[in-house]
């Protein structure tokens, strides 16, 4: 079995072991497990007679290891892109461009751009060439004051100076300090570069930067309403203690044309969403009623259960 399906056979082994590790803190729901399923695969009457388990480095995979690290960094340049431009994840978004000259980070974009759009909610992840950007330079005249005592004007005069853009590329890089003026040492902790790119948010990661694509489509707009609604529906299933089978019977009153016309082309997925037998949009006066906002629009939803 674990041959046609290895996530399962992972599964299996990771939680037999946690098994063993556990089983002396907790002997018997560790014993119980075992007996109630394992057993029959491994054949030994107790779990007590299996040995402690041990590291088996042959099937640590350091290269998949080193994707993953960078996975969960672009993921989190994405979700700090998100923060900026002030877009919640359970939104979708059309693109994310990761702009970097490491090999290795274009490889592991490359492998595994497939989890990092699920992770981060949008429809395309992938490697670009830097969009035109706009460097905005501010420069901490304390820590310039601290380090150059007495020269600290001349050193602030030269740094007023600089092209923002060459001191964008320095910050980018992994040069520690950055002659300017032709004497002065400036470490990076006395600048701060904002970039902006038009239609983009911008977030760094070691090695690389993110851009996110901040304009929605009509089509992505109206799957975020979608969920924002069912979101609602939700935590009311939640709130009234309904399980994932439980059929509801839901009623929306909304006095927004464009967001009760989106539910209204969207009834199916909707229904589909929230695990409801029938969607109505005429005043109801029945069952459980809240009423939530939604970008400015005022909502009123109802839940059955049937």
């Amino acid at each position: 079995e674990g041959a046609q399906c290895p996530a399962m056979a992972v599964l299996y082994h990771a939680v037999f072991d946690a098994l063993l590790l556990l089983a002396p803190i907790a002997p018997f729901i560790s014993e119980s497990v075992y007996l109630s399923f394992y057993k029959k695969y491994e054949r030994k009457a107790s779990l007590s007679l299996f040995a402690w388990p041990t590291a088996e480095k042959k099937h640590r995979d350091a290269l998949l290891e080193r994707r993953f690290e960078i996975a969960r960094n672009i993921t989190t340049a994405v979700a700090s892109c998100r923060q900026k431009a002030d877009i919640p994840l359970r939104w979708p978004l059309e693109e994310a461009r990761v702009v970097s000259e490491s090999t290795e980070i274009l490889s592991a974009v490359e492998h595994l751009s497939g989890l990092i759009e699920s992770l981060s909610n949008v429809r395309l992840v992938r490697i670009a060439k830097q969009p035109k950007t706009e460097a905005k330079v501010s420069i901490n005249k304390a820590k310039v004051g601290a380090a150059f005592k007495r020269d600290s004007p001349a050193a602030l005069a030269a740094l007023e100076k600089e092209d923002h853009a060459a001191l964008a590329g320095w910050l980018s890089g992994e040069e520690k300090e950055y002659l300017s003026g032709g004497k002065f040492s400036i470490g990076r902790d006395m600048v701060q570069v904002e970039e902006k790119a038009e239609g983009f948010a911008i977030s760094r990661f070691e090695g690389g930067r993110v851009f996110l694509k901040t304009e929605m489509k009509r089509e992505l707009f109206e799957e975020a309403m979608l969920r924002e609604v069912a979101r609602r529906v939700q935590l009311m299933r939640k709130e009234k203690k309904l399980v994932e089978s439980d059929r509801i019977a839901l009623h929306l009153e909304c006095e927004d044309r464009e967001l009760l016309s989106i539910l209204k082309r969207h009834t199916g997925a909707l229904a589909s969403q929230v695990n409801a037998e029938t969607v109505g949009f005429a005043r109801h006066s029945g069952g459980f009623a809240k009423e939530w906002e939604i970008e400015e629009a005022k909502v009123k939803i109802s839940i059955e259960k049937i």
